[in-house]
C-alpha cells in the first residue's frame, strides 16, 4: 500500500521504520517532511544553554532503507484525489498519516514579535553568553516540564545569567508535593528566580507586562504549552480549540476516517489528558504501523491504548526529578532525585532514538504498555495533568 506520512518527528519515524520492517516493502512509503534533519526534541534545553545540535540528518537515514524522503512543506490536501501538496507537488498516496507535531502557543501578545521558542532558539542560544556577560537576564515563562528544564539549564551553564521563572498556574502540575518541593529546591539552589502568581500580560522589547508588573529582563523565553501547527489546522480535518486533530481510540480522525493522525497533533476525543512529548509519540506511530498493516490483511484492530508510567525531568546535568505513576493515572509513584533521576533521564533520552535506530535496522520490535482498565480515584488523589509544557 502506498502510504504518505506528514512529518519526520519521534512519530513518524517510528511508524515510518516500523512499517518498513513490517511490509518489507520501503520503496511504498514514503516520508515528508520540510526539514532536512531529524531533531531531538527532548534536548532542545541542553541546545540552548551551548551544547551540540541535537539532530541526525534525515535523508542518508531513510535511503539506507529504502525508504522516499521528500523534502517540503505540506501546502494542500485532496481527499477525493488522494493527493497532498508539498511545495506545489502533488504526492498521491493510498494512506495517509499525518505526524505534524505541535509548536509553542505564542497567543500571547508580543511572543512572536520579542519572544523566543524552542522551534526558533537559535538566536537566542546565540545571544545567551553575551548576556550573561553583562550579567544581564532571562525571563522563562511557564512553569511546566519545558520550562523547568529550560531555567535550570540555562543558569547552570551560565551562572552570571539572571534566570527567572515566571508563572501564574501550578508550580510543575505533573509531579507530587515531594517532587514538587525537590524541583523547587534545585532551582532556588542554582539561582533561579522563581516569580510565582505572576500572569504574563505581553511580552515587551525590554522584557514582560505582568498582573504584577513590569519585569525587565534582556529576553523572554515561551513556555506556555502547545498548540497545533499551523498547517494542520488549514486541512479541514475536525480540531479542538487549539487546532489539534481530534482522533477516535484507532487514532482516525473523526471527520475524515481514512486519515491517520498521530504524534502531538492529535486528541484522542475521551482522552485529552494524555501528554503530548515522544513517551506518546512513539507508542503512537508504532500503532500506526500496526494498524495499517492489520487493516490490509483485514485483521481486527483493537483501538491505541497506553499506560503513561511517569514523567522525568532534568533540572541541569547534576540533578533531576523521575516521578511515577499509578496505573490509574494518579501522581503517587516512586520519585528519584540526584544522581540516579540523572542516571535515569540520560538513559530514557537515549531510549527514544535508540528505538528508532532499533527499529529501522529490524532488530528490536518496540514496544510499550497499554492502559489498564480505568478504576475510580479516591477523592483528594492528584492525577497527572495533560500540559507538559
Amino acid at each position: 500500500m502506498n502510504t504518505v506520512i506528514v512529518g519526520a518527528g519521534y512519530a513518524g519515524l517510528m511508524c515510518a521504520f516500523r512499517l518498513a520492517r513490517l511490509t518489507r516493502k520501503p520503496e511504498e512509503i514514503t516520508l515528508v517532511d520540510r526539514a532536512e534533519r531529524f531533531t531531538e526534541r527532548i534536548r532542545l534545553h541542553e541546545f540552548l544553554a551551548g551544547a551540540r545540535a541535537p539532530t541526525h540528518e534525515l535523508a542518508p537515514w531513510l535511503a539506507a532503507h529504502k525508504i522516499n524522503f521528500v523534502r517540503g512543506a505540506l501546502d494542500g490536501w485532496s481527499a477525493d484525489r488522494g493527493e497532498i501538496s508539498v511545495d506545489g507537488r502533488p504526492v498521491r498516496y493510498e494512506q495517509l498519516v499525518l505526524a505534524l507535531g505541535s509548536r509553542t502557543d505564542e497567543r500571547l501578545p508580543g511572543a512572536r514579535e520579542f519572544g523566543a521558542t524552542f522551534e526558533r532558539c537559535a538566536d537566542l542560544r546565540e545571544e545567551i553568553p553575551a548576556i550573561a556577560a553583562r550579567n544581564g537576564r532571562v525571563l522563562v515563562i511557564g512553569a511546566g516540564l519545558t520550562a523547568l528544564e529550560a531555567a535550570s539549564e540555562l543558569k547552570e551553564s551560565h551562572p552570571s545569567l539572571g534566570v527567572a521563572l515566571v508563572y501564574a498556574g501550578t508550580f510543575a502540575p505533573f509531579l507530587s508535593e515531594r517532587a514538587r518541593a525537590h524541583a523547587r529546591r534545585v532551582l532556588e539552589k542554582l539561582g533561579v528566580e522563581l516569580v510565582p502568581d505572576a500572569r504574563v500580560e505581553a511580552i515587551t522589547a525590554r522584557g514582560a507586562r505582568t498582573s504584577k508588573g513590569e519585569l525587565t529582563a534582556d529576553r523572554a523565553l515561551v513556555c506556555t504549552g502547545f498548540v497545533a501547527p499551523e498547517a494542520l489546522a488549514s486541512l479541514g480535518l475536525a480540531v479542538d480549540d487549539k487546532g489539534f486533530a481530534k482522533v477516535d481510540r484507532f487514532l482516525r480522525s473523526i471527520s475524515h476516517s481514512d486519515v491517520m493522525v498521530i504524534g502531538d497533533g492529535a486528541a484522542i476525543v475521551g482522552d485529552e489528558g494524555i501528554h503530548k512529548a515522544c513517551k506518546t509519540a512513539l507508542p503512537m506511530g508504532a500503532y500506526a504501523a500496526d494498524a495499517i498493516v492489520a487493516r490490509a490483511h483485514h485483521h481486527e484492530v483493537a483501538p491505541f491504548s497506553l499506560r503513561d508510567t511517569g514523567v522525568c525531568v532534568s533540572l541541569g546535568r547534576n540533578e533531576a526529578v523521575i516521578q511515577g505513576y499509578g496505573a490509574d493515572g494518579a501522581i503517587n509513584g516512586p520519585v528519584f532525585t540526584g544522581r540516579l533521576g540523572v542516571f535515569f533521564k540520560e538513559m530514557i533520552a537515549r531510549y527514544t532514538t535508540f528505538s528508532l535506530r532499533a527499529e529501522s535496522k529490524n532488530r528490536l520490535a518496540y514496544r510499550w504498555l497499554r492502559a489498564p482498565a480505568r478504576k475510580t480515584l479516591a477523592a483528594g488523589t492528584e492525577v497527572r495533568s495533560g500540559a507538559a509544557a
